[in-house]
């Protein structure tokens, strides 16, 4: 599979979402078993789980991830002006 194609930035796509939604969903799970009163501890581990594995996934996203790989060279329309026979004969010369 080339680089760049609609399966890798789905796969990409996936990964940062199950990344950045495991710290969401712990944190979650924590703060419900708090409130539920299964312990005051839990509220810590909430905000354990939420900002800080949060932040640390974000980190960890950024670092592997491939920004300018993926990328397929764009072809333009854009033509090179020719070279003068001076220039030409000059290069020649200086070969």
């Amino acid at each position: 599979m080339r680089p760049g194609t609609k399966a890798d930035a789905d796969r990409e796509q996936t990964r940062w979402i199950q990344t950045l939604a495991t710290p969401l969903i712990a944190a979650s799970v924590f703060m419900a078993a708090a409130l539920n009163g299964a312990g005051l501890w839990l509220m810590g581990a909430a905000i354990v789980c939420g900002p800080v594995l949060g932040v640390l996934a974000l980190f960890y996203l950024a670092i592997t991830s491939d920004t300018n790989g993926g990328v397929p060279a764009v072809e333009t329309d854009v033509v090179e002006p020719a070279a003068s026979k001076a220039q030409t004969v000059a290069l020649e010369e200086a070969a």
